[in-house]
């Protein structure tokens, strides 16, 4: 399958397949990297796809000073999405966990073909609030702080937590698809229900898999689910 590599600004890229005016952004999730969308352009580019994917700030071969934060992340992911639309016509989102809620902040006055998301963070003042309950934190505290680094490593920020709070999130297409694993430990359940509900998607469970889908059974179930949509 035809590879190319380059940079959008500082922003290390791939772009997987033959030319075509249909393409997958693809935005993978925290510890990932743009290679990671590999296996989705296997399935991808043999049904008319290419797929271009993108490192994060501190992920994958990004050498520059941006942070894994989203007003670091907003602003260039704006900049991905400008070139895409300079070179496809039919653009669609394959997104994983963190990199859901990313997508959904940045482009929340976009249109795309359809939107794939699997383990999707879509609520992030829900997961801070929950990290700061597990860690014994209150709002007061955190105000007055501004950032604290718990025992186990977690950062908890309070500009974090108001860039959350202003920011609520909705589908970017009529035509979107939801993979739910089953055992997910860090997405509430009830968040991704209540998105389903407000939104026009559909919802399917990866039977007995955990957030970090990466066992054969959990990838063959993943497969299967884009497959489906593809």
């Amino acid at each position: 399958m035809r590879q190319t590599q380059f940079e959008i600004g500082k922003i290390p890229t791939v772009v997987y397949g033959d030319q075509s005016d249909r393409v997958y952004l693809y935005l993978h999730g925290q510890g990932g990297n743009k290679e990671e969308a590999l296996k989705f352009a296997e399935r991808a580019c043999v049904k008319g796809y290419q797929v271009i994917s993108i490192d994060f700030p501190q992920h994958g071969g990004r050498k520059d000073d941006a942070r894994f934060v989203p007003w670091d992340v907003e602003p260039e992911r704006k900049d991905v999405l400008a070139y895409v639309k300079e070179h496809w016509n039919n653009i669609s989102i394959r997104a994983v966990s963190i990199g859901v809620w990313f997508s959904l902040c940045a482009y929340e006055k976009e249109q795309f073909a359809c939107c794939l998301y699997s383990s999707p963070l879509l609520d992030m003042n829900i997961m801070i609030e929950g990290l700061m309950q597990m860690h014994g934190v209150d709002e007061d505290l955190l105000k007055e702080k501004k950032e604290i680094i718990c025992e186990d490593g977690t950062v908890l920020s309070w500009d974090y937590l108001m860039y959350a709070r202003q920011h609520s999130v909705h589908a970017l297409s009529e035509n979107t698809h939801i993979l739910y694993p089953e055992q997910d430990e860090m997405i509430p359940y009830e968040t991704v229900q209540r998105f389903v509900h407000d939104n026009p998607c559909t919802l399917d469970f990866a039977e007995g898999a955990h957030h970090w889908i990466h066992l054969k059974k959990e990838v063959e179930l993943l497969h299967a689910w884009e497959d489906r949509y593809l």
